[in-house]
Protein backbone atom coordinates (compact mmCIF):
# COMPACT_ATOMS: atom_id res chain seq x y z
CA UNK A 1 0.00 0.00 0.00
CA UNK A 2 1.70 3.61 -0.93
CA UNK A 3 -1.44 5.51 -0.21
CA UNK A 4 -4.97 6.24 0.78
CA UNK A 5 -7.16 8.64 -0.30
CA UNK A 6 -11.06 9.60 1.15
CA UNK A 7 -12.27 5.93 -0.33
CA UNK A 8 -9.46 4.68 -2.15
CA UNK A 9 -6.50 2.64 -1.39
CA UNK A 10 -3.12 2.90 -3.68
CA UNK A 11 -0.58 0.30 -4.20
CA UNK A 12 2.38 0.46 -4.82
CA UNK A 13 2.14 -1.16 -8.11
CA UNK A 14 0.41 1.89 -9.33
CA UNK A 15 -3.28 -0.23 -9.26
CA UNK A 16 -5.95 1.19 -7.08
CA UNK A 17 -8.77 -0.41 -5.30
CA UNK A 18 -12.08 1.37 -4.02
CA UNK A 19 -12.78 0.65 0.00
CA UNK A 20 -15.25 1.08 2.70
CA UNK A 21 -13.02 0.50 5.78
CA UNK A 22 -9.66 -0.58 6.51
CA UNK A 23 -8.66 -3.26 8.97
CA UNK A 24 -4.95 -2.87 10.16
CA UNK A 25 -3.09 -5.81 11.92
CA UNK A 26 0.00 -4.83 12.63
CA UNK A 27 1.41 -7.56 15.17
CA UNK A 28 3.17 -7.20 18.25
CA UNK A 29 5.29 -4.19 16.49
CA UNK A 30 2.17 -1.66 15.35
CA UNK A 31 2.98 1.65 13.92
CA UNK A 32 0.39 3.57 11.87
CA UNK A 33 2.94 4.96 9.13
CA UNK A 34 0.12 4.73 6.72
CA UNK A 35 -1.65 7.21 7.51
CA UNK A 36 0.71 10.77 6.80
CA UNK A 37 3.84 8.86 7.01
CA UNK A 38 2.94 8.28 10.71
CA UNK A 39 3.15 11.86 11.35
CA UNK A 40 -0.74 11.42 12.97
CA UNK A 41 -0.64 8.95 15.19
CA UNK A 42 2.79 8.47 16.86
CA UNK A 43 4.45 5.58 18.03
CA UNK A 44 7.68 5.45 20.07
CA UNK A 45 9.49 1.95 20.99
CA UNK A 46 5.16 0.66 21.59
CA UNK A 47 3.88 4.15 22.92
CA UNK A 48 1.50 6.06 21.28
CA UNK A 49 0.01 9.33 21.36
CA UNK A 50 -3.61 8.67 22.11
CA UNK A 51 -6.16 10.36 24.68
CA UNK A 52 -7.69 7.91 26.70
CA UNK A 53 -6.05 5.31 24.38
CA UNK A 54 -8.37 6.34 21.50
CA UNK A 55 -7.92 10.04 20.47
CA UNK A 56 -5.00 11.64 18.76
CA UNK A 57 -4.67 15.12 19.93
CA UNK A 58 -3.54 16.72 16.77
CA UNK A 59 -6.04 16.25 15.12
CA UNK A 60 -8.20 19.26 14.83
CA UNK A 61 -11.86 17.70 14.45
CA UNK A 62 -11.25 13.87 16.35
CA UNK A 63 -12.48 12.31 13.50
CA UNK A 64 -10.19 9.65 14.01
CA UNK A 65 -10.15 6.78 16.56
CA UNK A 66 -8.25 3.58 17.79
CA UNK A 67 -10.59 1.30 19.06
CA UNK A 68 -9.17 -2.07 20.77
CA UNK A 69 -5.58 -0.54 21.17
CA UNK A 70 -5.49 -1.20 24.75
CA UNK A 71 -4.47 -3.98 26.77
CA UNK A 72 -6.67 -3.92 30.11
CA UNK A 73 -6.42 -5.59 33.48
CA UNK A 74 -9.68 -7.62 32.55
CA UNK A 75 -11.79 -8.47 29.93
CA UNK A 76 -10.90 -6.12 26.46
CA UNK A 77 -14.29 -6.63 24.61
CA UNK A 78 -15.57 -4.63 27.50
CA UNK A 79 -12.57 -2.31 27.49
CA UNK A 80 -13.50 -1.81 23.57
CA UNK A 81 -16.88 -1.40 23.83
CA UNK A 82 -16.65 1.60 26.07
CA UNK A 83 -14.07 2.91 23.99
CA UNK A 84 -16.19 3.01 20.92
CA UNK A 85 -19.69 4.58 23.07
CA UNK A 86 -16.90 7.44 24.02
CA UNK A 87 -16.06 7.33 20.23
CA UNK A 88 -19.73 7.42 19.24
CA UNK A 89 -20.56 10.12 22.35
CA UNK A 90 -17.62 12.25 20.40
CA UNK A 91 -18.68 11.94 16.55
CA UNK A 92 -22.41 12.67 17.48
CA UNK A 93 -20.99 15.69 19.39
CA UNK A 94 -22.65 14.84 22.95
CA UNK A 95 -19.16 15.38 24.52
CA UNK A 96 -15.99 16.99 23.40
CA UNK A 97 -12.21 16.41 23.74
CA UNK A 98 -10.40 18.56 26.16
CA UNK A 99 -7.53 20.91 24.35
CA UNK A 100 -4.78 19.58 22.84
CA UNK A 101 -2.53 20.66 25.01
CA UNK A 102 -4.53 18.67 27.84
CA UNK A 103 -4.57 15.88 26.22
CA UNK A 104 -1.03 15.71 25.68
CA UNK A 105 -0.46 16.49 29.56
CA UNK A 106 -3.48 13.94 30.22
CA UNK A 107 -1.20 11.55 28.11
CA UNK A 108 2.26 12.32 29.95
CA UNK A 109 0.02 11.69 33.06
CA UNK A 110 -1.07 8.50 32.21
CA UNK A 111 2.48 6.99 30.72
CA UNK A 112 4.15 8.10 33.66
CA UNK A 113 1.58 6.25 36.44
CA UNK A 114 1.77 3.26 34.08
CA UNK A 115 5.39 3.52 34.57
CA UNK A 116 5.03 3.74 38.32
CA UNK A 117 2.45 0.80 38.55
CA UNK A 118 3.80 -2.05 36.37
CA UNK A 119 7.37 -0.70 37.13
CA UNK A 120 8.23 -3.28 33.38
CA UNK A 121 9.64 -2.16 30.28
CA UNK A 122 7.92 0.80 28.92
CA UNK A 123 7.68 -1.27 25.98
CA UNK A 124 6.03 -4.38 27.95
CA UNK A 125 3.10 -2.10 29.54
CA UNK A 126 2.95 0.49 26.80
CA UNK A 127 -0.57 -1.00 26.21
CA UNK A 128 -1.66 -1.48 29.98
CA UNK A 129 -4.72 -0.19 31.85
CA UNK A 130 -5.93 -0.59 35.03
CA UNK A 131 -9.57 -2.20 33.90
CA UNK A 132 -11.77 -0.33 36.71
CA UNK A 133 -9.77 3.06 36.82
CA UNK A 134 -10.06 3.05 32.97
CA UNK A 135 -13.90 1.92 32.73
CA UNK A 136 -14.30 5.07 35.60
CA UNK A 137 -12.65 7.48 33.47
CA UNK A 138 -14.47 7.05 30.09
CA UNK A 139 -18.09 6.32 32.16
CA UNK A 140 -17.29 9.75 33.93
CA UNK A 141 -16.42 11.32 30.16
CA UNK A 142 -19.62 10.06 28.39
CA UNK A 143 -21.88 10.46 31.58
CA UNK A 144 -22.49 6.39 32.05
CA UNK A 145 -20.95 6.43 35.43
CA UNK A 146 -22.76 4.33 38.33
CA UNK A 147 -24.34 6.56 41.19
CA UNK A 148 -22.52 4.95 43.83
CA UNK A 149 -23.89 7.77 46.19
CA UNK A 150 -26.75 8.90 47.97
CA UNK A 151 -29.43 8.25 45.18
CA UNK A 152 -28.51 4.61 45.86
CA UNK A 153 -28.93 4.69 48.91
CA UNK A 154 -32.12 6.22 49.30
CA UNK A 155 -33.47 4.16 45.95
CA UNK A 156 -31.99 0.89 47.59
CA UNK A 157 -30.42 1.17 51.16
CA UNK A 158 -29.23 -2.91 50.52
CA UNK A 159 -27.38 -2.73 47.81
CA UNK A 160 -25.81 0.38 48.65
CA UNK A 161 -24.59 -1.20 51.89
CA UNK A 162 -23.21 -4.31 49.77
CA UNK A 163 -21.53 -1.93 47.83
CA UNK A 164 -19.93 0.43 50.25
CA UNK A 165 -18.75 -2.95 51.79
CA UNK A 166 -17.12 -4.11 48.78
Amino acid sequence: ISRFTTDIVHFDDGSCEEIDDVIYCTGYNFNFDFIEDGRVIEVHDNQVQLWKRIFPPRLRWNSLAVIGLVDPLGPTTTACEMQARAVTHMWARRINCPSEGDMLSDIEAEKEATAMRYRCSARKASLQVDFINYMDQLSHIIGCAPDMGWKMFLKDPKLAFMQKET
